[in-house]
């Protein structure tokens, strides 16, 4: 579907030449979400712009489906850029026209009637539920509604790719799950596939099946939703997703009411990240039944990544070090990730 083979991207700056992207190879199947994560300057944003060639790459490949858009006419690109539609963090409407207006205006060249543009146009307002305010200004709405209009402006040329560049960055948090809910729908209605740049792991978790880290522009981490979740093996992923599961400030939190001194090799404080079917069995039970080792939960989640549950624990095991040790070794051979904390 699209592929990105070996792109980089290249600026001066101050005479100096600056890798914004820096040798990065990509493959996204149909019917993806496919996320990209990174900090601010990661290069992330760029890298979804050669997908359309806004950002033309300093070299390297992009086809979609099999046709390279670096060796075509700029006519030939602008009719390959119609099968890939775009929504950004700052909507890009525009405050002239109304929202049906702004709908429309993808199709003023194309060969439909002025009935069936209209049509068209009215039954995407309708798909990104707001028909309502078809008759009204960007000015009259809030940036939940306008990012709603972006997206059904960004579909009227029944693009077969979609690249959302942060476009839930300026939303608030009840705001991003709603458009998040309608990029699925869209994503699952229409078949189309997205690719989604984002700083924040969370909204990741909401809608991604795939994801990217990204780090000075380049990948360093890639895989399903559920493996990076799962096996997270670079500390920035690390970072990434315990901010995503609110870790972080938890054990901060119960650091600061638990005396270090208490713990040794017969009393540790553990993280436990269970996934799948791990998640259904009662493995704290039969830490006591099995190994004698007490569990005290101090804070505890379960979530779902698509269909897979996915939970982490952190609690305090009590006991025999060696019972310890084999019940570790079991939790482990139940697919349960075991990280000593104290």
């Amino acid at each position: 579907m699209i592929e990105l083979r070996n792109i980089n991207v290249e600026f001066n700056r101050k005479n100096e030449k600056f890798h914004a992207v820096n040798n990065v190879s990509l493959e996204v199947c149909k019917g993806d979400i496919y996320g990209i994560v990174g900090f601010s300057g990661a290069g992330k944003s760029t890298l979804v712009r050669t997908i359309n060639l806004l950002q033309k790459p300093s070299s390297g490949e992009v086809l979609i489906n099999n046709k390279n858009l670096m060796d075509l006419s700029k006519k030939e690109l602008r009719e390959e850029r119609k099968n890939i539609g775009m929504i950004f963090q700052h909507f890009n409407l525009m405050n002239s026209r109304t929202v049906l207006e702004n709908v429309i205006y993808p199709l003023k060249n194309s060969e439909l009637s002025k009935k069936e543009i209209e049509d068209k146009a009215i039954k995407l307002l309708e798909l990104v539920e707001i028909k309502e305010k078809r008759d009204v200004y960007p000015s009259e709405l809030s940036g939940g509604q306008k990012q709603r209009v972006a997206i059904a402006r960004a579909l009227a040329n029944d693009p077969e790719i979609l690249l959302c560049d942060e476009a839930t960055s300026a939303l608030d948090p009840q705001i991003t799950v709603s458009i998040l809910k309608l990029l699925k729908k869209v994503n699952k209605s229409l078949g189309v596939t997205i690719v989604l740049i984002t700083h924040e792991m969370q909204v990741v978790k909401e809608i991604c099946n795939k994801v990217a880290i990204m780090d000075k522009g380049q990948i360093i981490e890639r895989g399903s939703l559920v493996e990076i979740f799962a096996k997270p093996q670079k500390e920035l992923t690390i970072n990434f997703i315990n901010t995503a599961n609110n870790t972080i400030n938890t054990l901060e939190k119960l650091k600061d009411h638990l005396d270090i001194k208490d713990f040794n090799e017969n009393k540790r404080l553990v993280k436990l990240s269970y996934i799948g079917s791990s998640a259904e069995k009662p493995l704290i039970v039969n830490l006591y039944e099995k190994f004698k080792v007490s569990t005290n939960i101090l804070s505890g989640s379960i979530e779902y990544l698509g269909d897979t549950p996915f939970g982490n624990l952190i609690v305090i095991n009590e006991g025999d070090s060696e019972n310890i040790n084999n019940a570790y070794k079991y939790l482990e051979e139940e697919k349960t990730l075991v990280e000593r904390l104290i």
